[in-house]
């Protein structure tokens, strides 16, 4: 079974072989037809014996009835024939129209008995008949399917070469003619028009391999060959005045008539399949075209030699012809050099675009190439796949834009136009169609290269890595980011923008009771109780840890107090778990800002407000008030105060005694820090303690105090014991031992003599930690209080699994005794709990002796004012000489103990 490929080049072979029998019958049938055409019209009247009138008649109906023949098989082929001849057969079918009318105005003018004034509206037909033949057979002989400069200058040298020698030929003619200037130049001038499209159906022949249109070509060429040499003829008599109707110039215009029909029959029986092909360029091609220069030349020397223009002397005429050839020959090699410069030229320029375009064939980006107007001159094929799917089939030439729709086309119409007007290359993102693409541009002097590609794919990944870095992967909230760029947004915006802060109250006691899970799934359940709250009318964002944030918009501070009240509450509601019931709650700093508000000062309100509700005793809301703003710079300087403080030797330890209700003697003395600030004087604790646990300086500075308080507990007797607390953050920190053990064996002071008070706040992590890091202390020697009981988190259950060495009650609950309110009923329960339990029961704030007294009798030790103001270092030792001698004269003098014991 023969191939596609294979049937493809047999048929073309056979094209090249030549006609195949049927062809060589049909073309001797069209030569016996055209013979007999020609012979009926010659021999016609004589045989039918016409008279004058029967003669025009004949006439009539060989020039104008087959002129018609001809006129309406051109239209068949222009229709019906092969698809690349059409456009010559339309042009060749103009041509016999217009040959038509000017036959026909002749005829009218016979018959109407009227004369003709030359040149008349027939000549203009002819001619601009010629200029329809002319471009039907440049585009039947392929000699300019593309019409270029140097075809149009070619064919112009041609003809002005033509016309020239037509004067040559006709110029005895024309100096003893009858017609004017003008009428005698329109005579020859069609006549040379018609010899020059002859001329270039020859080179047509001559240049191209045309296959089965050979023949219809070499037909057409004698059709125009005949009318050029008939016109010739016509022109001869026109001018000397001898024209008369009939002779060879009929007989010319006949055979023209009827081998333009031979040649319109011959090509409507052309094979369609066989003539797909485009013709082939002869091997001598090149020097044919080369030549036409020349031959204008040589026409122009041989027409004047022959005609006597360069005299009638053998010997100059030879002369004269030998110069054209030499003249045309020379111009002809001259042009070959320049046809085969040009030659190279090209192919070396197709070969570097044949390069480029193997370049941008092989990239993965789509390329396309526009020009000054928008018009597509080149794309690759991943463009044509992309671009088609949006368009439909792309074409060079097509629009990328459609020009009545901006919205349609290629994105982003009016960036890349600008982008070609400035000459600046631009990149962008855009949608087209179903997909994205990223596209670069970049303008040139005649246009613009365009090269995009799908970036679908990697976007919807980009997305995503987006939508993960804006988001709290453990609550599916916004984060830091996310939360910074929706205050941004909303700011710019003109929004009146507002911030919640939240801080969770104890939700490190959570993480380190319970473990990092619970604390997660708490985080989750907080995070859906906030989205609950805020039911779509704010963002919530997590910002790190257990602090979150809510962006409002458009809120009044009525409005923003009710939201925050709403979340307290709902945060203040046992969270079920699956282990059990976890109760947290929330403090809130909210800050209200306006359309220009800085979104980093904003920030820094909520978080000073919060501050507030924090050093208020957690849990609530506060709104941040500028009063706020200047405790916190004073808080903040004296932070940084602080920082320098233990360096520079500003801090100082007062001591205020403890008294043993039985025997009045002072047993211990507890060490209460003091800052004396270089500008503010000296600062109680309760005004820079807690700047410290929040800065972490309470650590270094408390190992300060415990190492001085043993330093100078050793100044005093042997049964005065010194008292040192130990902080939360103390408490906490694993070298706290050590720093016991460091300040006991630097000092040389015995362990019995340090006494450790532990505050009850200090305990609320309920962990195996605790109580290994009180055994620690309790095994180096030392006494252990719990300060401050019944005002922390009830560590009752402290008091059966650690037996604490004393308990210190709290001046709140001494402030009541003996006015009989219920204070007084916790204060005789917690010393008859000590007494069970073993432990010496401590009373803190002994103002007054009423109080004294009553402690007397039910406690074993006392602290206050009453018995002494803290003392400076300096003054225990005086102090305690003087209560000694103060107590022993009372028991001499048998005093129970009624006199202030106060000293300054």
């Amino acid at each position: 079974m023969t191939s596609p490929d294979t049937a493809t080049k047999l048929r073309d072979a056979s094209v090249e072989r030549g006609p195949d029998i049927f062809s060589a019958i049909r073309r001797i049938g069209g030569a016996v037809f055209f013979v007999a055409f020609l012979v009926s019209f010659k021999l016609g009247p004589d045989a039918l014996a016409l008279d004058e009138a029967g003669r025009d008649g004949w006439l009539f109906l060989y020039q104008v009835v087959g002129l018609m023949i001809a006129a309406a098989l051109s239209v068949i082929a222009a229709r019906r024939g092969i698809e690349d001849a059409r456009g010559a057969w339309k042009c060749f079918a103009v041509g016999h129209l217009l040959y038509l009318a000017g036959n026909l105005y002749g005829a009218y003018l016979i018959i109407a008995g009227k004369d003709e004034v030359f040149p008349s509206v027939r000549e203009a037909a002819y001619f601009l008949m010629a200029i329809a033949f002319g471009l039907g057979m440049s585009q039947y002989g392929e000699v300019a399917r593309k019409v270029t400069r140097t075809s149009v200058y070619n064919f112009v040298l041609v003809y002005c070469a033509i016309t020239v020698a037509c004067l040559f030929i006709l110029r005895d003619h024309i100096s003893h003619g009858v017609l004017g200037n003008f009428a005698t130049v329109a005579a020859f001038l069609y006549p040379a028009l018609w010899f020059s499209v002859a001329a270039f159906g020859a080179i047509s022949i001559a240049v191209f391999s045309h296959g089965r249109k050979f023949f219809t070509l070499l037909l057409l060429l004698g059709a125009v060959l005949a009318e050029a040499i008939a016109d010739m003829a016509y022109a001869k008599e026109v001018i000397g005045g001898t024209y008369v109707l009939g002779g060879v110039t009929q007989f010319l215009w006949v055979s023209s008539i009827g081998l333009s029909i031979w040649a319109a029959i011959e090509h409507l029986c052309i094979d369609k399949r066989a003539e797909t092909h485009r013709q082939a360029k002869r091997v001598y091609s090149q020097t044919a075209m080369a030549s036409i220069p020349g031959a204008a030349i040589l026409i122009f020397m041989i027409s004047g030699s022959v005609c006597g223009a360069f005299g009638y002397n053998p010997f100059y005429v030879g002369f004269s012809i030998a110069l054209g050839l030499l003249f045309a020959a020379v111009t002809g090699l001259r042009e070959r050099s320049i046809i085969d410069s040009h030659q190279a030229l090209s192919e070396v320029a197709a070969e570097g675009r044949r390069r480029v375009s193997a370049v941008l064939e092989s990239t993965s980006d789509s390329v396309i190439v526009l020009d000054g107007d928008g018009r597509l001159t080149y794309f690759n094929d991943h463009a044509r796949t992309t671009l088609s799917a949006g368009r439909g089939v792309l074409r060079l030439g097509d629009m990328l834009w459609a020009a009545h729709n901006t919205g349609t086309g290629f994105p982003e119409r009016d960036r890349i136009r600008r982008a070609a007007l400035l000459g600046l290359a631009t990149e962008f993102e855009a949608p087209y169609g179903n997909v994205w693409l990223d596209v670069r541009v970049f303008p040139g002097p005649d246009g613009l290269s365009i090269f995009f590609r799908d970036i679908s794919e990697r976007r919807v990944a980009r997305l995503e890595i987006e939508h993960l870095a804006l988001r709290d992967p453990l609550t599916g909230l916004g984060n830091r980011t996310s939360f910074h760029r929706t205050m941004s947004a909303k700011l710019k915006a003109g929004d009146n923008v507002g911030i919640l802060i939240l801080d969770l109250d104890h939700f490190k006691e959570i993480n380190d009771t319970r473990g990092h899970p619970v604390g997660d799934e708490v985080l989750k359940n907080v995070s859906a109780r906030l989205l609950e709250c805020v039911d779509g009318a704010a963002t919530v964002c997590r910002l790190g840890g257990d602090e979150f944030a809510v962006v409002i918009s458009n809120f009044s501070e009525a409005e923003a107090s009710l939201l925050a009240q709403g979340i307290g509450t709902a945060l203040t509601k046992p969270i079920q778990l699956e282990d059990g019931i976890v109760r947290i709650g929330a403090s809130i700093g909210v800050a209200l800002g306006h359309p220009g508000t800085d979104a980093d000062i904003l920030l820094r309100n909520a978080d000073i407000a919060l501050y507030e509700v924090k050093n208020s005793g957690r849990g609530g809301h506060a709104f941040f008030r500028k009063a706020m703003e200047t405790l916190l710079v004073e808080r903040n300087g004296m932070k940084q105060d602080l920082a320098n403080a233990l360096e520079n030797d500003e801090f100082e330890l007062f001591y205020q005694p403890l008294v043993d209700l039985a025997t009045g003697k002072v047993c211990s003395f507890e060490a209460l820090l003091r800052w004396n600030h270089p500008e503010r004087g000296l600062i109680p604790p309760d005004a820079f303690i807690p700047l410290m646990e929040e800065s972490g300086l309470i650590v270094p500075v408390g190992a300060w105090v415990m190492r001085t308080a043993c330093k100078q507990a050793l100044t005093w007797p042997s049964h005065v014991s010194v008292a040192v607390n130990i902080s939360t953050r103390q408490f906490f920190d694993p070298t706290l031992v050590d720093t016991i053990k460091s300040a006991l064996s630097d000092a040389g002071l015995e362990p019995k003599r340090l006494e450790l008070e532990i505050t009850e706040s200090a305990l609320l992590n309920d962990s195996g930690d605790n109580l290994a890091t009180l055994a620690r202390i309790r095994a180096l020697g030392h006494r252990i209080a719990l300060d401050d009981f019944g005002t922390g988190y009830s560590s009752l259950g402290y008091l059966h699994k650690f037996k604490f060495d004393k308990l210190k009650i709290d001046k709140s609950f001494i402030e009541g005794l003996n006015v009989k309110d219920e204070r007084e009923a916790i204060v005789r329960t917690v010393i008859s709990l000590g007494k069970t339990l073993g432990m010496v029961i401590t009373a803190e704030g002994v103002e007054t002796p009423e109080q004294y007294g009553w402690l007397k009798v039910n406690c074993q030790q006392a602290q206050g004012h009453y018995i002494s103001v803290p003392l400076r270092a300096a003054a225990v030792p005086v102090f305690i000489e003087d209560h000694e001698a103060r107590r022993a004269s009372r028991e001499a003098d048998n005093d129970d103990g009624g006199v202030r014991l106060e000293t300054a």
